[in-house]
């Protein structure tokens, strides 16, 4: 068995003491670049050490995965917070895009966790961009702690975005005072409020059950 293979199968063992023989037979940065699932794996399971020892013997931050995916953009998606610091330490470009158009500070507002996206944002991370599809930070984010965290960064809205909201709560949350919150944060940054045209494409079975709340949230 060649030294590749055999460093493969001992990495899914995820012990450093085994690694250790290869630092000199394995030329990491090409190992990596041709075994990107590998490294999707290792970034979702694999120990902090592990990455230490990658990193400390050739694997690039910023190694292309998946979609275009980075290992740091990676681990904002999965709230790997030990691996996002020590990404950050070693170098990851927090503004690198994948192959939609999304940084780090998009993967991170998707999370909800707001712990995430401020380590992204002391990283350097660009609030003022956009997906290829043209959409900003707002049209990702969740949870009312993240749409207050951007009000307060001043992040810039896009048009339909308490549609959005709307849209959101009747697919997935079914929690009226999210929202509310949301609805209150966004009119707050400068949010238009849907038409009734908009408000009336809504042709779900369960939003006319809901219209005369929303229309009261819109208002309130």
């Amino acid at each position: 068995m060649d030294n590749d293979r055999l460093f493969e199968q001992l990495l899914t063992q995820r012990r450093v003491e085994l690694l250790v023989p290869f630092i000199n037979l394995v030329d990491f940065s090409s190992f990596f670049s041709s075994r990107v699932h590998l490294v999707e794996r290792l970034v979702e399971e694999a120990p902090i050490d592990i990455f230490i020892f990658l990193l400390d013997n050739g694997l690039p931050v910023d190694l292309r995965l998946g979609g275009g995916l980075t290992p740091y953009l990676m681990a904002c998606y999965l709230e790997k917070i030990d691996l996002i610091d020590l990404l950050f330490a070693r170098g990851a470009d927090a503004n690198i895009v994948d192959d939609y158009g999304r940084t780090a500070a998009f993967c991170a507002v998707s999370t909800g966790e707001v712990q995430v996206f401020d380590r992204v944002i002391l990283a350097g991370a660009n609030l003022n961009t956009k997906t290829k599809e043209g959409y900003t930070l707002w049209y990702f984010a969740r949870g009312t702690l993240m749409f207050q965290r951007l009000a307060e960064m001043k992040v810039p809205i896009e048009k339909g975005l308490i549609l959005k909201a709307i849209n959101d709560f009747l697919v997935y949350d079914i929690d009226y005072e999210k929202l509310r919150v949301k609805i209150a944060i966004l009119k707050s940054v400068g949010c238009e409020e849907p038409t009734e045209e908009q408000l009336g494409m809504k042709y779900r079975r369960d939003y006319e059950l809901n219209h005369k709340l929303i229309k009261k949230l819109l208002h309130s």
